[in-house]
């Protein structure tokens, strides 16, 4: 099938849902069965699916309730892991760009007394030519042939040529002996005061992003002049799902403000308004998928019709819409991120002050150590800090601080061991950066050695 109608087939049958879901008289609801999921993910790759791939897959996971973790035949294979037999896979979309060197446009562009044609390779830093020079990217200027310039960025958005591929992947549990870790589903069992508190932290981390809610009033809104969320007394809802889920679709609306994703909000009633809801009820979906906490979507009839018609006269509609939404939940995480880290921060803990306080032999003495310090936010994951890092605050040769992190006990053992007469402190974190911690420490008074 090509990609032209994989498109049209799948926004075909979106149409049908909410054609039925018209003549009916009731809403179009995505598949949901009041569980979390999280982000669709690639254990293997570390790839975290977008745009439409991500609404397919969650879809899929929260449907039939299951880990939203996936993986392709090959990468399975190459693995040692095998697919039932019988299994099939869930098709989905590859987007890249041909690089501009390569094209016939981006071939003519001259640079550095030759043409983009004979461009041999591109690193992080360099562009090398087939003739063995090289020059500084940055510098590079591309000269077209009415003399227009280039940056090396400018010119692979000018001339750089899209392509999309399709491409397969299988679920974890359509695999014979895949990881138990595959198939752990940690979200998939939390209770509410666990989702209530999963929704409040993304609404304080919005509201620390200049977002204001306010409640008052018989209807919910969000007002973008202002870049306020206005919601009802929390007395009128009849659950505290009810109110946090129509305060996560408010949010969704809040993320296209200016300053955020910027995106249009429209009038009320026309074709803009109405995409927008969209975007907001697929991102509601997706939050849902997070939280465990879902958007009751009883005023969607009003929007519907105009749905359909955006969908009929462009089958990318959908597709846009789900690459929008999914943008607006990724900003939204990454606020709630934030802010757990900026908490983690501030709130650091001390473990000890001294290298002969750490200095470990085994691992099994380490983890006394860190026990018998009464370490709360440490959980010992087998050979892994994972998500928990030890800090080791030190001064380099110009007595400035510098923070390094391990995931390993033994690394971090060794350096201490080797770094004994400069170590100033000890601490653990928990999904904290180097950078930040190094920047903050060297804003305040410098430690004596």
């Amino acid at each position: 099938m090509s990609i032209k109608d994989y498109r049209a087939e799948l926004t075909a049958q979106i149409i049908k849902q909410m054609e039925e879901a018209v003549k009916e008289n009731k809403s179009w609801d995505l598949p949901w069965k009041k569980i979390a999921v999280g982000a669709p993910e690639n254990p293997l790759s570390g790839t975290k699916y977008s745009g439409m791939n991500r609404l397919i897959l969650t879809m899929t996971a929260l449907d039939e309730g299951i880990p939203n973790k996936w993986v392709t035949f090959k990468q399975a294979q190459k693995e040692g892991i095998r697919v039932k037999k019988g299994e099939m896979g869930m098709p989905l979309e590859k987007w890249g760009m041909y690089d501009f060197w390569l094209t016939k446009s981006g071939k003519e562009l001259k640079v550095a007394g030759t043409t983009a044609a004979n461009i041999s390779n591109v690193t992080a830093v360099n562009i090398n030519f087939k003739d063995g020079k090289s020059i500084n990217k940055d510098d590079a200027i591309f000269t077209g042939k009415t003399g227009e310039e280039y940056s090396f960025r400018q010119a692979q958005e000018r001339f750089g040529i899209p392509y999309v591929n399709t491409f397969t992947v299988f679920n974890a549990t359509q695999l014979e002996n895949a990881p138990e870790k595959w198939l752990d589903h940690p979200l998939k069992d939390l209770k509410e005061p666990e989702k209530i508190e999963k929704a409040e932290n993304i609404m304080s981390a919005m509201e620390k992003d200049g977002l204001k809610i306010e409640y008052g009033g018989n209807r919910a809104y969000y007002s973008p002049l202002i870049d306020t969320i206005r919601l009802p007394d929390k007395r009128q809802f009849e659950k505290p799902e009810d109110l946090y889920g129509t305060a996560l679709h408010e949010i969704g609306h809040a993320t296209g403000h200016q300053k955020r994703l910027n995106r249009e909000f429209g009038e009320f009633g026309d074709e803009r308004y109405a995409k927008e809801e969209l975007r907001a009820e697929l991102s509601s979906y997706f939050l849902a998928a997070e939280t465990g906490i879902k958007f009751n979507t009883g005023n969607q009839a009003m929007y519907l019709n105009s749905w359909i018609k955006a969908l009929k006269e462009d089958k990318n509609e959908i597709f846009k819409a789900a690459k929008d939404a999914g943008k607006a939940v990724d900003y939204i995480m990454e606020r709630t991120k934030e802010l757990k880290i900026e908490d983690k921060i501030e709130g650091k803990l001390d473990v000890f002050d001294s290298l002969k306080d750490a200095h470990a032999k085994t691992e099994e003495e380490f983890k006394d150590f860190l026990n018998n310090k009464d370490v709360k936010q440490y959980t010992w994951h087998g050979n892994s800090l994972e998500d928990d890092k030890l800090y080791v605050k030190y001064f380099d040769e110009n007595k400035e601080i510098k923070v390094k992190d391990f995931r390993y006990w033994h690394d971090a053992r060794d350096f201490l061991e080797k770094e004994k007469a400069k170590i100033s402190s000890v601490e653990l974190q928990k999904d904290a950066f180097s950078q930040d911690l190094e920047n903050r420490l060297n804003k305040s008074k410098k430690l004596e050695r």
